[in-house]
């Protein structure tokens, strides 16, 4: 009986073992990475990006639903690590240990429109002060847009208070698509984007009317405080010498 069962693995293993290869190789999931011309997109790319602003209510209805929220956030490995695999190559290691920011954010919910929600948040650290617009639609259908994402950020030498209360323009505009690659546009230095002015003044325009619509120069600065911002840090005196002895 034994030697018989030492034949039958003998006889079958050759064909058992080859056969998980393939199914491993079809299990493994593929990675598609997407490029995407910030600084100069293509003119499709401008007429998709000025069609989603042109889409955003200047003047819109909203319900009685939104939320008021802030913040204190630790940067750990772990949310790096899901980070850069949401965006590869969008998120750099930061110099300190564990780097932390504080933000602010408000939500509006519209009604009967296309798009569900606005929402304003501000968020400053070590190194910057930014501020982020964000319209996400009702639905998603594919090749449509997800949600407008309009953003603007200053060095960290500002005060966010003074941000919150200040036309910043916009910077750096993102539209994402459902089942499609996003498109993005951002301020180049050096680089010739005149054509590209009428988006970053439509975004520019869509910020200034839901700064006021969220009433952001009223209820953000208080916020703000509560997270510590605007509070100086007092400086270090030096410490007195010992009396020598005699």
């Amino acid at each position: 009986m034994i030697f018989r069962v030492a034949l039958l693995l003998f006889f079958f293993a050759p064909y058992t073992f080859p056969q998980d290869t393939p199914q491993e190789e079809k299990s493994k999931p593929q990675v598609k990475i997407n490029y995407i011309n910030v600084c100069a997109p293509s003119e499709d790319e401008r007429k998709e990006m000025a069609a989603a602003l042109a889409r955003i209510p200047l003047k819109a209805p909203f319900s009685a639903d939104f939320e008021v929220s802030r913040g204190h956030t630790t940067q750990t490995p772990e949310s790096l690590a899901f980070a850069r695999a949401a965006l590869p190559g969008a998120v750099e290691d930061a110099a300190a240990a564990n780097p932390e920011s504080s933000w602010v954010r408000i939500r509006r919910d519209f009604a009967g429109t296309p798009f569900a929600t606005a929402q304003y948040s501000i968020s400053f650290d070590a190194k910057s002060v930014t501020e982020t617009f964000v319209f996400r639609m009702r639905e998603f259908k594919k090749d449509e847009i997800v949600q407008v994402a309009l953003e603007d950020s200053i060095s960290a030498a500002s005060d966010p208070i003074v941000v919150s209360q200040t036309e910043t323009p916009i910077d750096h505009v993102k539209v994402e698509r459902f089942g499609k690659a996003s498109l993005g546009l951002r301020r180049c230095a050096g680089a010739d984007q005149s054509i590209l002015e009428p988006i970053f003044k439509a975004a520019k325009d869509i910020a200034h009317q839901y700064r006021l619509a969220l009433r952001i120069r009223e209820s953000v600065p208080a916020d703000l405080r509560r997270v510590g911002a605007g509070i100086t840090k007092p400086a270090k005196t030096p410490s007195k010498a010992a009396p020598k002895s005699k």
